[in-house]
């Protein structure tokens, strides 16, 4: 008695696969023609670019976490085995797209009331097509979110903040990402506070002096609102 095996056969629940660096494949392989006891084997190569965590091995699942700083290509050639029978192999591509980076300066900025922040946002390798952000304010108004992965915008951030109580600071604390918005890779975020200090008013003891010529002048200033490291400066008008 001679038995022929059947020979299995092997497909994938895609027939390409995009990742960004970092992340792990997810190749789920399946045996269509059902033969009983089919297993899956393969081998990697990297076909473009430099990317490393690619390796041959075996399983129903090709979970790899593959890393390229400039992106790249892996071509896993799956062979499906049953009863010592091969069956033809399936080659699935993965690409490996780059993370972008993220400069931010400064890093933290101090304004006054009503003044405007200006953070300037870059991606100095080029991976990006824009920015988006998420802020949370405290003791202040005028901040908001800007862009999304799917929609970045352009910077720097300029926002006009204005202080709930003049006389009290706040803070808008920023969390930014450089994306590409194609490919859905973002960056890691960074975190920029900016600080919005308090307006100081002044007052004097009168609202108007006379003194006789050769005496010398006695206005003493306070500041009303009580704001922390308040300084005066005067300047001179001859009526």
């Amino acid at each position: 008695i001679v038995t022929v095996s059947p020979t299995p056969d092997v497909s994938s629940d895609q027939l390409s696969y995009a990742i960004c660096s970092g992340s792990a494949t997810n190749i789920v392989l399946s045996n269509p023609n059902g033969v009983t006891g089919t297993t899956y084997s393969w081998t990697a190569s990297v076909t473009t670019g430099v990317v490393s965590g690619s390796s041959s091995g075996s399983g129903g699942v090709i979970s790899q976490t593959l890393s390229s700083v400039a992106g790249g290509t892996v071509e896993y050639t799956i062979t499906p085995i049953a009863n010592g029978c091969s069956g033809t192999p399936i080659v699935r591509e993965v690409t490996v797209d780059p993370i972008p980076d993220l400069g931010v300066s400064p890093a933290a900025e101090t304004i006054c009331n009503l003044g405007t922040t200006n953070i300037t946002l870059s991606n100095p390798n080029g991976a990006g097509d824009g920015y988006y952000w998420t802020v949370v304010m405290s003791g202040l108004s005028g901040a908001v979110n800007e862009g999304s992965a799917a929609i970045p915008v352009a910077g720097p951030i300029g926002q006009m903040l204005t202080l709930d109580d003049a006389a009290v600071g706040g803070t808008a604390t920023y969390t930014i990402y450089s994306v590409n918005s194609v490919t859905g890779c973002e960056s890691l975020s960074k975190e920029v506070i900016v600080t919005v200090s308090p307006t100081p008013d002044v007052s004097s003891d009168q609202l108007s002096y006379a003194i006789c010529s050769g005496s010398a002048t006695n206005i003493v200033l306070s500041n009303p609102n009580g704001v922390t490291g308040t300084t005066y400066s005067l300047s001179l008008i001859h009526i």
